[in-house]
């Protein structure tokens, strides 16, 4: 906390202690360090009646210094949420520059296989382009001629598994304490600290120890998300860091009963590998087009697994019936 907002405070106690003509305290408060509390210790005798006054006033700077604290506590609470914010935002440029790199030596490497006489590999931007269009994260489109706040909800969420980390633990505690991603309003906050996750979990057959969410197979985990818009749309963007997650099914409705199947799926939508094999869609950006419609389902699956370490809480229950003979 800044030494100007506390000396402001320590000001204010001051001179109240001056009108009330205490000009002992309120000196003693003018002269303390910028971060030393407004309240100092007293000494009172159990007969001196005139004591309860001072122990009322010990009891207000007590509670102005109290305040100090929540204050302080609330405005670095408010400074780490920034800096982490902050620093997440840095990180994603840091990496998505990484990308670009990556991206431009599989560039290099797919020409150099298939072509030859080159000698070197120029990346287009939008300066290299003249026209009407749109150009966002090294991503060119149509021209965005206008741009409105969409309103969507989340109307269901099924699949073959369970939503959140709830088993995944590590580090000595259960992550779900940490963050809970089985929160469905984290997929459309725009918060770049929040996320939601799907999982399923998969043993082998002979594994010992076992609880109703773990399955005994290796099938990976898919869902499908009902999307309900305000307004009609024809596109939307999934941010996931699982590249190679595939896009099954989407599905358009006008009521919300009667879904018809889109035949155009992008199913490698966040895979940039794949955009080597097809010249209609940018994969990896994460883009699904869909007809123009208020009601979506899209069913998505996962192609990977990961190895956390999972730990459940298991009860014992024993029944113990008492009778009379």
């Amino acid at each position: 906390m800044e030494g100007k907002y506390l000396n402001s405070i320590k000001s204010s106690v001051a001179d109240e202690y001056l009108l009330k003509g205490d000009e002992t305290k309120a000196s003693k408060i003018h002269l303390k360090e910028v971060f030393s509390p407004i309240f100092s210790p007293i000494e009172l005798h159990p007969e001196n009646i005139s004591g309860v006054n001072e122990i009322n006033e010990s009891i207000s700077d007590i509670a102005r210094d109290l305040n100090i604290i929540d204050v302080e506590i609330s405005s670095t609470a408010v400074f780490l949420d920034n800096m982490m914010k902050n620093t997440k935002t840095r990180l994603k440029q840091i990496k998505r520059d990484i990308l670009i790199e990556q991206e431009r030596q599989q560039d290099i490497n797919i020409l150099c296989n298939n072509y030859t006489d080159f000698s070197d590999v120029i990346k287009l931007t939008e300066k290299d382009f003249e026209g009407d269009f749109s150009y966002e994260e090294d991503i060119m489109s149509s021209a965005i001629l206008d741009e409105v706040e969409i309103v969507y909800s989340i109307k269901s969420i099924l699949g073959n598994g369970y939503e959140g980390n709830e088993f995944v633990y590590t580090e000595e505690k259960f992550l779900i304490d940490t963050i809970d991603s089985s929160v469905r309003s984290n997929i459309n906050d725009n918060n770049l600290v929040t996320y939601y996750e799907y999982s399923r979990l998969t043993a082998n057959s002979k594994e010992e120890y076992t609880f109703p969410e773990l399955n005994l197979d290796s099938i990976e985990a898919s869902c499908t998300i009902h999307i309900k818009s305000e307004t009609e749309i024809s596109s939307l963007k999934i941010v996931s860091e699982i590249a190679d997650i595939s896009l099954v099914d989407i599905k358009t409705s006008s009521d919300g009963v009667h879904f018809k199947r889109n035949v155009n799926i992008q199913k490698n939508f966040n895979t940039p590998q794949k955009k080597y094999e097809t010249a209609t869609y940018i994969p990896g950006s994460g883009i699904v087009s869909f007809p123009l419609t208020k009601h979506i389902k899209i069913t998505l699956q996962s192609n990977n697994s990961t190895h956390d370490e999972i730990a459940f809480v298991h009860t014992n229950i024993i029944d113990k019936s008492l009778r009379e003979e």
